[in-house]
């Protein structure tokens, strides 16, 4: 099925254009800042113009920009200059975003590198979300449960502000506490001084928390989890929920998987010398999730 027929096939939601692992920073090594921020703005440009389709599409970043932060500001007010007003861009970060040599001669932490992000994007105009839920409400309105009144919310209240809603996001870097290949024992934190092994366990162990509540709280609902890491890594080897769909990457094993009612998108993630592109999909309110190639 072509993107371009995709909102055409009965009463679809807004399309969900999404990547990951795009590793700008690796493009650019030797060159000036003048030629980066071409680099920058061609990748953009090349991304944006898969976004052809619906009144307000969503954007997904899930993680992996790069490893510098410099870097990542560059390409973000490069996104912010070339997306239309009408896209919704939505990121979540990667491990790679704590890479970078300053945070560990400054010896910041988790906490603090991530506000650091959290700025650049939000100044963009973007939406950033680590374990935090982002929705439309009955009237159409965009919200954002923030991490710490999540963490504080029952399920059966989550459930009762997510009464009505759609378009319902669960956005997070994820960890991988739970994985033999890639976790902190495998340095995919660069530096056990920033996420330790113990540190990546209790952020593992907190969003795992966050996700067996969102699922509980949207049970009967099509809901969207965003992580970098893939949900086998974080949680184990459980079920894909029914009418959930699952972004992510980080391995740089492309797939796309139905089971259990269920849709899993890893299958664009984008990695050290790849092609940019963007992969979507919508959904109707039965459930049905319509996956479109990349035009």
């Amino acid at each position: 099925m072509k993107s371009r027929k995709l909102i055409k096939k009965g009463h679809l939601s807004e399309p969900f254009f999404y990547i990951s692992d795009i590793h700008i920073d690796d493009r650019l090594v030797g060159l000036d800042q003048d030629k980066r921020k071409e680099v920058c703005d061609d990748a953009c440009d090349t991304i944006v113009n898969f976004l052809n389709k619906g009144k307000k599409p969503y954007l997904l970043i899930a993680g992996d920009i790069c490893s510098d932060p410099r870097v990542y500001e560059l390409f973000i007010s490069s996104l912010k200059m070339k997306v239309p007003k009408n896209v919704i861009t939505i990121i979540t970060l990667g491990n790679h975003e704590m890479y970078d040599m300053e945070f560990r001669a400054k010896k910041l932490n988790y906490e603090e590198i991530k506000t650091i992000y959290k700025n650049i994007i939000e100044d963009a105009g973007f939406i950033f979300l680590q374990n935090e839920i982002y929705y439309k409400d009955k009237k159409n309105r965009v919200q954002i449960i923030e991490e710490d009144k999540l963490k504080r919310l029952s399920a059966k209240a989550l459930a009762k502000k997510l009464d009505g809603a759609y378009d319902i996001i669960l956005g997070s870097l994820g960890f991988a506490s739970r994985s033999k290949e890639f976790s902190a024992t495998r340095g995919i934190y660069y530096d056990l001084e920033i996420i330790d092994v113990e540190k990546e366990k209790k952020l593992c162990k907190e969003f795992r928390s966050v996700y067996k509540k969102f699922i509980k709280a949207t049970e009967n609902k099509i809901a969207i989890i965003m992580t970098h890491i893939s949900m086998i890594d974080w949680l184990g080897k459980e079920k894909y929920k029914n009418k959930k769909i699952y972004i992510s990457g980080h391995t740089y094993r492309n797939r796309s998987l139905f089971k259990n009612n269920a849709c899993v998108f890893e299958d664009n993630q984008i990695g050290h010398v790849g092609e940019y592109k963007l992969n979507v999909f919508a959904y109707t309110n039965k459930g049905i999730v319509y996956k479109a190639r990349p035009v």
